[in-house]
């Protein structure tokens, strides 16, 4: 469901038109802020990694560019992403700036998700049910059937007894007749 989830958010951001054209040009001729460069694995460079992690933090990272080489430094600050570039959530504060304050778009995200993974339970859950519904419901066409075989099995057990108690009744009236005479 995340991947759902995942493909309909690009699909709406494709669907967005001031978010249409590449962030650095759309910046500079607009006036807007410039967006966090999602960078392609194609060079390196160090320096720092948004997220929270305390300490300096220092390595290569992949940048765009046609050229070979790379350049190393170090930073302190912060840091939790592993990932180089500008991570999903930087787009998403650039890209919608009053829903992320208070991390509401991000919290409504991570909320999505959850409740995603609580609903795949609860159908896994749901199914496991109806395994159960359908292995009583067979029982209860086997008891269905074994009902209507004894009903069927004593009505014929009630129809020869009525035929014999006629039979009886027959005799015994015809018995009855040959006394009075």
């Amino acid at each position: 469901m995340s991947r759902a989830l995942t493909s309909h958010f690009s699909a709406s951001l494709r669907r967005l038109p001031h978010l249409t054209t590449p962030p650095t040009s759309r910046a500079s001729s607009s006036g807007l802020p410039s967006a966090p460069r999602l960078l392609p694995s194609s060079s390196s460079v160090s320096g720092p990694v948004p997220g929270p992690v305390s300490g300096p933090v220092s390595g290569s990272v992949p940048v765009p560019g046609s050229g070979s080489g790379s350049s190393s430094g170090s930073s302190s600050g912060s840091s939790s992403s592993s990932d180089p570039g500008s991570s999903f959530e930087e787009w998403i504060v650039w890209a919608f700036p009053g829903m992320v304050r208070g991390g509401l778009l991000l919290g409504g995200i991570q909320a999505y998700r959850s409740l995603d993974e609580k609903i795949g339970r609860v159908d896994e859950k749901i199914g496991r049910v109806e395994e159960r519904i359908g292995r009583v419901e067979e029982r209860i066409g086997r008891v269905e059937a074994d009902l209507r075989n004894s009903i069927d099995g004593l009505k014929g057990s009630l129809m020869a007894l009525e035929v014999e108690v006629k039979i009886l009744l027959g005799v015994l009236e015809a018995d009855k007749k040959r006394r009075w005479w």
